[in-house]
């Protein structure tokens, strides 16, 4: 080769693939190469000789090389850039970002409304979607995501973020201490945790859900400190009961909506005053068109049972509903109750679930002056709730 002045390993010569890929070739098989046409000259890159581990010559340029490893880069399964991964982050987005908007819509149709219950949930899954396709590089998906994120906070962030309506040196206001449990009917093994996380909290004013003739055996004889009661104990899931350490002007079991859902509306007499008390037990929306009916019927009554009671009022129990349900939101404002203890992140339900996969759906709503100044959850009481604990201030 060298009389025609020609030196052939200054080029790339390539075997044609049926992909049309070119592949290096070995000097040795170079002649048979050349007759059969299956060469290309690279003029841009540089050829390079390379030498396998048997000792023969490769001819390779740095295209190639780098073409080869860009084509396997783009096939690699594992990085974040892949088509696969992709749609799998948005497969994730999709639910969560209907979820987002649910809060705001929920009035459309009961199912949506029920999705809305799961607003935090799909606003945190929406917030690590959004990280993941901005280390991917994916813009316009990382910005969708963190919109539906932002339709999902406006729901509950506002309510979080609002500033105490309590004023300074509150240590030296009159107090007073509520809790709301729902007992679960079939609960034999949460006696015990029941009675110590009340005499731990020891509050003035208790609301029972599921109030059961074996509950009441048992919390009669474990609270002689609350003497004032009004009881209606049912083996169903509507039993309920009201007890108080301070008596009663006035007390009754009212119905909730229908004749089966027992409201305790009472007027205590507190030392700082009679307080309007009302436990409430809405009915779970059950899944389906009839149950969230039922439930968002038992929330309207709330105003209607709220009418003839002192200025000061105090809402507790459970209401089956979260506060961004359109229904919990209209019963609020038409009562015109406070946010209460929904200021706070306080899911209650399923227990014994991780906060994450809970709902707040136990509240302590306030009117007139009161304000709640403190909510917490207590211990397990083996229920499917966990223990609602509230401590209110009276007057301004």
């Amino acid at each position: 080769m060298r009389a025609f002045g020609f030196d052939f390993c200054t080029m790339l010569r390539r075997e044609k693939t049926p992909q049309g890929v070119g592949q290096s070739v070995p000097i040795g098989g170079l002649n048979s190469a050349l007759r059969a046409g299956h060469f290309v000259q690279e003029r841009r890159a540089p050829a390079r000789r390379q030498s396998d581990r048997g000792g023969r010559d490769w001819i390779t340029s740095e295209r190639g090389s780098s073409a080869l490893a860009g084509g396997a880069a783009r096939r690699d399964p594992g990085g974040v850039r892949t088509p696969r991964c992709t749609q799998l982050l948005l497969l994730l987005a999709a639910p969560n970002a209907l979820v987002a908007v649910c809060p705001h819509i929920g009035f459309a149709h009961w199912s949506l409304d029920l999705l809305a219950s799961f607003a935090v949930q799909a606003a945190l899954l929406l917030l690590a979607l959004a990280v993941a396709f901005t280390a991917a590089r994916k813009w316009a998906h990382a910005a969708a995501a963190m919109i539906a994120c932002s339709a999902a906070a406006a729901a509950f962030l506002p309510a979080w973020i609002a500033p105490s309506d309590s004023p300074h040196g509150v240590e030296n206001r009159a107090k007073i201490r509520v809790a709301a449990l729902n007992l679960l009917k079939n609960n034999a093994q949460g006696l015990e945790d029941a009675l110590e996380v009340l005499r731990a909290a020891s509050p003035d004013v208790v609301w029972f859900a599921e109030y059961t003739p074996a509950w009441q055996e048992v919390l009669r004889a474990g609270l002689p400190e609350m003497p004032f009661r009004i009881e209606r104990p049912d083996v169903s899931s509507f039993g309920a009961a009201l007890y108080s350490r301070y008596p009663f002007r006035t007390a009754a079991m009212v119905s909730g909506g229908d004749h089966w859902i027992p409201f305790g509306r009472a007027v205590v007499e507190t030392p700082h005053g009679p307080v309007g008390v009302l436990g409430v037990h809405a009915p779970p929306p059950q899944l389906n068109a009839l149950g969230v009916a039922e439930r968002d019927l038992s929330l309207a009554t709330v105003a209607a049972r709220l009418t003839d009671l002192p200025r000061r009022r105090i809402v507790l129990g459970d209401f089956n509903a979260t506060p961004w349900n359109h229904a919990f939101r209209a019963m609020r404002r038409d009562a015109g109750l406070s946010l209460g203890s929904t200021r706070w992140w306080l899911p209650t339900w399923p227990d014994p679930q991780p906060a994450l996969l809970r709902i707040p759906i136990d509240h302590v709503l306030v009117s007139g002056d009161l304000r709640v100044i403190e909510a917490r959850l207590g211990a397990t009481i083996q229920s499917d709730h966990r223990p609602l604990l509230a401590t209110i201030q009276v007057g301004e």
